[in-house]
């Protein structure tokens, strides 16, 4: 659990005001870091057997990327978004974004943000729907254990019927 804390620490502190030298660098890095959690969250996805925390500390992973994405965004295009100053504000948005709550008080004006938005609308639709399947399937799974143990034991009494009943008739 430390590392929920570490990751909005981590947030906190990554410099987004770098000199325009560092917008490469900063951009791959960016890709990089969003390639790597796209594939670690199609990986625990197909993981039947993964722990759900796995998935919801990826999930804030990803909120603390797209709130990285957005304040930065709006360092360097002030115009990209409205209400969007600080980086809890970039946080705050990521969030309502992400629960399509959309208070309004923070919006995407410009085209980039408006894409990066969506994008990130989309994943949470697909991301949250797996999420919640995989937590159904925890859930029922001890469901669908014990009515398998039922079905075992109920099936026992006939199978040793059935046994007697050939023993007694290959003794006659």
């Amino acid at each position: 659990m430390l590392t929920i804390p570490l990751l909005v620490g981590f947030y906190y502190v990554v410099p987004v005001d770098a000199v325009d030298a560092f917008a490469v660098p900063r951009i791959i890095g960016t890709v990089l870091v969003v390639v790597v959690l796209g594939r670690t969250i199609l990986s625990e996805l197909r993981n039947r057997d993964s722990d759900i925390s796995s998935l919801v500390i990826l999930f804030l992973a990803v909120v603390i990327v797209g709130s990285l994405l957005f304040f930065t965004l709006q360092t360097h295009r002030p115009q990209e978004f409205v209400g969007l100053e600080t980086r809890t504000d970039a946080l705050y948005f990521t969030l309502t974004a992400m629960t399509t709550v959309g208070f309004g008080d923070i919006h995407a004006q410009g085209q980039v943000a408006r894409a990066v938005v969506s994008v990130l609308l989309v994943f949470d639709v697909v991301f949250i729907a797996a999420l919640l399947s995989r937590m159904s399937d925890r859930l029922l799974r001890p469901l669908n254990d014990l009515a398998t143990i039922d079905n075992d034991a109920s099936a026992e009494p006939s199978t040793r019927a059935e046994s007697v009943s050939r023993e007694g008739e290959e003794n006659t």
